[in-house]
């Protein structure tokens, strides 16, 4: 995905939109610049940071976009 991709051009519902503008999003994040698209055609999707994390120390908190 290019720097331009934003939430709309991936086809999310208006107040999707609202919420994740209320929330200060401007753009996905690359994983949800590719998970968006297949989640909206129904797919199942696992994503895994890589390394994966079981590699790597420390576990600070991650917020959750969906």
């Amino acid at each position: 995905m290019d720097t331009e991709t934003t939430f709309a051009s991936l086809g999310l519902d208006a107040r999707l939109l609202q919420g994740v503008a209320a929330l200060g999003f401007a753009n996905p994040t690359l994983v949800q610049a590719k998970a968006i698209p297949l989640a909206l055609e129904g797919k199942d999707i696992l994503s895994m940071p890589f390394p994966p994390r079981w590699k790597l120390e420390g576990g600070g908190a991650r917020r959750g976009w969906c």
